[in-house]
């Protein structure tokens, strides 16, 4: 994790980027599931506003092809063809 954030971090405009990271095996998410960061809908920003989570969710800005699957899987992020 730590040297994809590094790789990432070097492109110009992503210096601070961070991946987030729960451990699934602590006693933590045992008893009460996934963090919340990944279950709610909205974030809150410092500022107060609040915006789409996109730990809940993400639409891929370009199609995505599946080519494990047969027939491959293409998907627009609304759409799927298979």
């Amino acid at each position: 994790m730590w040297r994809l954030e590094n790789a990432l971090r070097s492109i110009k405009g992503c210096e601070h980027v961070a991946l987030s990271y729960w451990d699934e095996t602590d006693q933590d998410t045992a008893e009460n599931g996934l963090p919340a960061v990944f279950t709610s809908q909205t974030f809150v920003l410092d500022t107060g506003e609040a915006i789409k989570n996109p730990l809940y969710s993400y639409k891929f800005q370009e199609p995505v092809w599946d080519n494990l699957s047969f027939p491959p899987i293409i998907s627009d992020g609304d759409n799927f063809e298979y």
